[in-house]
């Protein structure tokens, strides 16, 4: 039986979806508003109906049809931009940043997303340097894997940027979790980069941190729950850094996706199939599993992770349906 402060977050995650389906435009990626909606549930923020409506107002008023801010980035932007006190001094910063940060016009949409994720952890840093670090850490992983890594990767580049690990300490620390991973899961190599790279973040034992997002994948598989061997797999490097056991985690999520199988966004054929709901409950158990007091910081690189684990399957899936 599904625990009362899951459940909670589950409904909490419906409402904001179906808050932001409203306000949206009509014909929005739904897996955009889930996103727009585990920003708000992983951070414990005020969803503000009125003001993301301004903020999209005024983003559509700054940029036309064929900027880097309009695509898939623009919900989830005109959302950030709704929890800053100036949002036009927030746009402001992510223009500069993303501009700075530009890998071609290909993944211009990705330099937003790199944008958001050094804003929220600048704490007072040169904004120069953090740039300077992510182009850094991106031209070394484009070194070590050059034909996996591409710009899809550059918000992952920016959230290296932003640990506090070192920086030669968080590529040794990627290349240990790539070769773990690589020969003991079941995974795409996409995803492998992926999960290595987010595990890198943390500051547990990496070994020990691999295998429970090995075990966890396995046991969500027995238990036919997959998340399948592509990027959807990313969502469950979040719960390494929790001091739960593979086990107690998977019973979340599988509480929690069974919850969420009663709504009809999850169901039927216009609905978000089974994989991509496995996708959500995680980020619920995650949340749920997070304390607000005792890991803020983590809470913190949480909701920057799932973004961009989120932006990377909705990427997969899109290609997926143009195939």
């Amino acid at each position: 039986m599904i625990q009362y402060d899951l459940m909670r977050k589950c409904e909490t995650l419906m409402d904001l979806y179906l808050y932001m389906k409203d306000d949206a435009d009509r014909f929005e990626n739904p897996r955009v508003l889930f996103a727009a909606a585990s920003l708000f549930l992983t951070a414990r923020v005020k969803y503000d109906s009125e003001e993301v409506v301004r903020c999209l107002a005024l983003l559509r008023n700054r940029h036309g049809i064929f900027s880097r801010f309009r695509g898939t980035e623009t919900f989830i932007t005109a959302c950030k931009m709704s929890l800053a006190q100036d949002p036009g001094a927030y746009l402001d910063t992510l223009e500069d940043l993303s501009e700075r940060l530009n890998v071609g016009i290909l993944y211009s949409g990705r330099t937003v997303l790199a944008a958001m994720i050094l804003e929220d952890n600048l704490d007072g840093r040169d904004p120069e340097y953090l740039i300077n670090k992510t182009k850094d850490i991106y031209h070394n992983m484009k070194t070590r894997h050059m034909f996996l890594t591409t710009g899809e990767d550059l918000p992952m580049a920016a959230l290296m940027a932003s640990s506090e690990k070192d920086p030669q300490t968080i590529f040794d620390d990627a290349e240990r979790a790539y070769q773990v991973f690589k020969r003991d899961l079941k995974a795409e190599v996409d995803a492998i980069q992926l999960l290595s790279h987010i595990v890198s973040l943390y500051y547990g034992d990496i070994e020990e941190m691999c295998q429970k997002i090995i075990d966890l994948a396995d046991i969500l598989h027995r238990e036919k729950h997959t998340l399948g061997s592509g990027v959807r797999l990313g969502i469950l490097a979040p719960m390494a850094d929790l001091p739960f056991s593979a086990y107690e985690l998977s019973r979340d999520i599988i509480d929690a996706s069974d919850f969420l199988k009663e709504f009809k966004e999850f169901r039927g054929l216009f609905g978000l199939g089974e994989r991509d709901r496995t996708v959500f409950a995680a980020v619920c158990a995650t949340s749920v599993n997070y304390d607000a007091e005792s890991a803020q910081r983590s809470a913190l690189i949480s909701t920057s992770v799932q973004l961009a684990i989120i932006q990377q399957i909705m990427m997969a899936a899109a290609v997926a349906a143009a195939a």
